[in-house]
């Protein structure tokens, strides 16, 4: 019996009245579309329908007969494979994919459900183009190889360890595998799985060594061996318990990435020493590696993190150079650093956006103002954000003065949530010389205080550059009255009050 029989007629018999000679649908102009055409529409369709992909498909072959005969003749709406476990479904999708390549992705069914459809489906390996597997993975046997796999993600969804396969994963044997994902899952650091990656992610991986005692040479040689790496993404991996010092670590010769512009860095361990032997192992990668200048960092740190990293932060990527705005948020439990500006790719001549995003969770307020002050250098800098949230920035003006003594380009300063010891620092002349515009957010202003302030700083003083523009906003105080108000007014060309 033909498939389609197996499949959809006892579900979905054809009605006599679907038959075109008793529809007025032939006249509709949809029915008039080429028929390459409305394959396109039905593709388009699946990826954006808000039902299930499956049902979606059911839909559309119950309208009619010609939608029916055109859904069932185009390939690539059978070849994505989310969640089928139905061993007669899968059957369905592989032969009416025909050779189409094959999107498949599993996040649900029990154990045997997902074993029992990966097994029909790897007869067709050979068509796999993405695979994606959460949960179950270390227990499947991916032993061939897969010639046109394009992105891999595994996921083993053990809390107590992670996965780790008895043999090598599609034998090695990937040459079109550019995006890599592992969570909670390791293939093995020598497989030929890690070549020419474009894109790779590892997360909560822990103790690498019991597996690899060569681990660290092996993630070096995994970097050298993917000179298109675009995107890196560690959090909380462990490579090494060793006592391998920083210097021990580190490649003597940098490997060259020069595509490579997204590194993302996350540790959020609980104890100091696993943060310390973090920050170690991602400063011996920061300096072993030679990114894209126009290149991203983003960064998420425990407790525990020595002030190390920030200058070899600054060694490795040329990109915060370029920087123009810098964001710092000292909160009670963090420091935020974010900071966003444009570079020139030397790739292409382009004009792209450089980014530093930083964060210490449980942070040290002063140490944080310090290393940006001391180890980061923003020669492009104009704009810079400080918000204080008050209790966190109660006794270091010391620390904030020389924050702003290494930032001299400063024309714009954004305060929030400071207290007014803080903007009265800027009483100094030689801090922020170029500074044209202040805003002020949730700061206990004190009205004298900052009148004479602003005649300091205002456009007609001293400075090389003078305050043109003040923004006040929810800072009033019991001595900001209209009085005070309305001098700042005199003195400021440009005075926003909200």
């Amino acid at each position: 019996m033909p498939m389609e029989s197996v499949a959809f007629k006892v579900a979905f018999p054809v009605n006599e009245q679907m038959r075109p000679e008793h529809s007025l649908n032939p006249r509709a102009p949809i029915y008039r579309l080429n028929h390459d055409i409305l394959s396109l529409i039905f593709e388009f369709a699946r990826d954006e329908h808000p039902v299930p992909k499956l049902h979606f498909i059911f839909c559309v072959l119950q309208v009619s007969r010609l939608w029916r005969r055109v859904a069932l003749d185009t390939p690539r709406l059978w070849s994505r494979i989310i969640d089928v476990l139905h061993p007669r479904l899968i059957r369905t999708h592989i032969a009416y994919s025909k050779c189409a390549p094959l999107d498949i992705s599993f996040k649900e069914g029990r154990r045997q459900q997902v074993q029992s459809s990966i097994s029909l489906l790897m007869p067709h390996v050979s068509r796999w183009q993405r695979f994606s597997l959460t949960g179950w993975a270390d227990d499947l046997s991916l032993t061939a190889p897969a010639p046109h796999l394009e992105e891999l993600y595994l996921d083993s969804m053990r809390d107590d360890k992670f996965g780790f396969p008895s043999h090598d994963v599609f034998s090695g044997s990937t040459p079109r595998l550019r995006s890599l994902v592992l969570r909670r899952f390791l293939i093995p650091l020598t497989s030929g799985i890690y070549v020419n990656l474009v894109s790779l992610r590892l997360e909560e991986l822990h103790c690498l060594s019991r597996r690899h005692p060569d681990c660290w040479a092996q993630f070096f040689r995994i970097l050298g061996a993917c000179p298109l790496l675009e995107a890196l993404q560690i959090k909380n991996v462990i490579f090494d318990q060793s006592t391998h010092t920083y210097d021990q670590l580190r490649l003597r010769e940098p490997i060259h990435l020069p595509h490579l512009h997204d590194i993302q860095f996350y540790i959020q361990g609980t104890t100091t020493a696993y943060s310390i032997l973090q920050s170690r192992e991602i400063r011996a990668i920061l300096a072993s590696i030679r990114p894209s200048p126009s290149s991203t960092f983003c960064g998420a740190f425990a407790r525990g993190d020595p002030s190390n990293l920030l200058p070899e932060l600054a060694k490795t990527l040329e990109s915060h150079l370029h920087i123009e705005q810098l964001s710092l948020d000292f909160g009670y439990n963090d420091c935020q650093i974010m900071g966003r500006g444009g570079g020139c790719n030397r790739l292409n001549g382009q004009q792209e956006m450089s980014s530093l995003e930083i964060e210490y969770h449980r942070g040290d307020v002063a140490r944080g103002m310090r290393d940006v002050a001391q180890d980061m250098h923003f020669p492009n800098l104009t704009c810079l954000s400080v918000t204080g949230r008050h209790f966190a920035l109660d006794s270091h003006v010391s620390e904030f003065i020389e924050l702003l003594r290494s930032m001299p380009g400063i024309r714009d300063l954004r305060m929030t949530y400071v207290e007014m010891i803080y903007v009265d620092a800027l009483r100094d002349r030689t801090l922020c010389p170029l500074l044209e515009e202040l805003a002020l957010t949730e700061v206990e202003i004190e009205g004298e205080t900052l009148v004479d302030l602003m005649r300091l700083r205002s456009a007609g003083g001293v400075c090389q550059a003078g305050i043109k523009v003040l923004y006040i906003k929810d800072c009033w105080h019991g001595d900001m009255d209209e009085e005070a108000l309305a001098t700042l007014k005199d003195i400021i060309a440009d005075v926003h009050v909200e």
